[in-house]
């Protein structure tokens, strides 16, 4: 009687542990957060989480102090300079070359642009074209055991990607010669980044 006792208790547990899990992983689905939540540093404006921003769950995305965005800019001849979208102009406008194309790389969910396939990448488009090269990272964001999390923060990353747009186009930059190549949620990010910057030259 006593066994069985334990293991109605134990059971009892598993089933208590794997709700608590669910809601959780869905805590948007349950419990949706109507209000916009707005971000004034980076000011990037307000993110509501309703109609059509419906795909995270009504998950907010996060502040963007909590999951900064890195850049990373590489140009033949020059070592590979990190920045952000606050000191951007001060870190590559003496490198930043606005006559020629510009392509941001974008990873996607659970990695970080350090990620092999990322130098891969900018190594094989550095020997096919003479360019601005930039990688986003967004990992701090992107890791997340939430997925839903993760699509939310595209929101916001998107928007400080655009940030970054636009202060190269204030270096002289053409809109028309960006190009972002996303992956995964990184395709998310471009999509949100391109929707701030209406004459952005390519999504991919």
């Amino acid at each position: 009687m006593a066994q069985s006792f334990h293991f109605g208790r134990l059971w009892g547990s598993f089933w208590l542990f794997l709700a608590l899990l669910l809601v959780q992983g869905c805590n948007g689905w349950f419990f949706f957060h109507w209000e916009a939540t707005c971000y004034t540093s980076p000011p990037i404006g307000c993110f509501p989480t309703t109609y059509p921003f419906t795909n995270s769950g009504g998950i907010a995305p996060q502040d963007p102090r909590v999951i900064p965005t890195f850049f990373t800019s590489y140009r033949h001849g020059m070592p590979a300079q990190t920045f952000t979208a606050s000191n951007a102009r001060e870190m590559i406008g003496d490198r930043y070359d606005p006559t020629k194309k510009t392509v941001f790389v974008i990873h996607g969910y659970m990695e970080h642009s350090r990620k092999s396939w990322i130098y891969r990448i900018i190594t094989e488009l550095r020997y096919k074209e003479d360019a601005n090269y930039i990688t986003v990272d967004w990992g701090t964001g992107a890791i997340n055991v939430n997925y839903y999390q993760s699509v939310a923060n595209t929101r916001v990353v998107g928007a400080v990607v655009a940030l970054v747009l636009q202060t190269l186009q204030s270096l002289g930059g053409d809109p028309a010669t960006f190009h972002l190549i996303g992956y995964s949620l990184g395709a998310h990010i471009a999509g949100y980044a391109g929707s701030r910057l209406p004459d952005l030259g390519r999504i991919t």
